[in-house]
């Protein structure tokens, strides 16, 4: 089973409990999931962490196939069952008519999930939080953007309002690959995955990444944010380091 972790920092100038960002991972079952709160929506930090404690949560095998709307059926059933005032969640500190403006709204996400089983990956994305594979001869292969000219400033979102069904399915990108002993796989959320897709090829990047603990984290953000090559977003990394028994749960 693989060895997961994930560190997460807020943007800069703000507290931990405004980072909205989303994250979730199951070493047992190898099951994991990244999401990004979009700022077009209210409620967007519940919403990312609804919708990835419910993927880990479901494991919902249908959801990686393309020929069927397992994914989009889990959506739905996801959305009937988020409520932005249940328990878990801090009050919101938004004036009444902010908070009503944005209950019409809804709440909108990116969202990168997936399992780590049998010798492979599998993963689904709306959006642009990105996994990374990073095998031991130094290859690193992305998914679903590939190059700093992919992202831009209207990714594809996840609604927790009702939406089209037809234009859900198609925003949903696939990667199933199989794993190779050691390869190690990373979940980044925009800001992070943006900079990552301009080092496939830096190897100290990536080895420093296998070993990272989470205060070198936080320093490699205020790092980046310093010398202007990552923008101040709420960041988040999950990191899976798999075995050398790959057969999984």
């Amino acid at each position: 089973m693989p060895n997961m972790v994930a560190y997460w920092t807020p943007k800069e100038g703000t507290g931990l409990s405004e980072w909205e960002d989303g994250a979730a991972y199951s070493q047992q079952s190898g099951w994991f999931a990244v999401a990004d709160g979009a700022s077009t929506g209210s409620n967007s930090r519940e919403w990312a962490f609804t919708l990835t404690s419910a993927f880990v949560r479901d494991k919902v095998d249908d959801v990686f196939d393309d020929a069927r709307a397992g994914f989009v059926d889990w959506v739905e059933r996801t959305r009937e069952e988020f409520d932005p005032e249940a328990a878990p969640f801090l009050p919101s500190k938004a004036p009444k008519w902010v908070q009503a403006a944005g209950s019409q709204r809804g709440s909108h996400a990116t969202l990168l999930a997936g399992q780590i089983a049998g010798g492979k990956v599998r993963a689904v994305a709306v959006g642009d939080c990105c996994l990374f594979r990073f095998s031991q001869s130094g290859a690193v292969e992305s998914f679903p953007l590939h190059t700093r000219a992919d992202f831009g400033s209207h990714p594809q979102l996840l609604r927790s309002k009702q939406s089209d069904a037809a234009v859900l399915a198609s925003a949903v990108r696939r990667y199933d690959q199989a794993l190779d002993p050691g390869d190690v796989i990373f979940v980044a959320s925009d800001a992070l995955a943006e900079w990552l897709t301009q080092q496939v090829r830096n190897q100290q990047v990536w080895r420093m990444l296998s070993r990272i603990g989470n205060s070198e984290f936080q320093e490699l953000c205020r790092d980046l944010r310093a010398g202007h090559q990552m923008n101040n977003d709420d960041v988040t990394l999950l990191r899976a380091s798999t075995s050398p028994d790959l057969r999984g749960n």
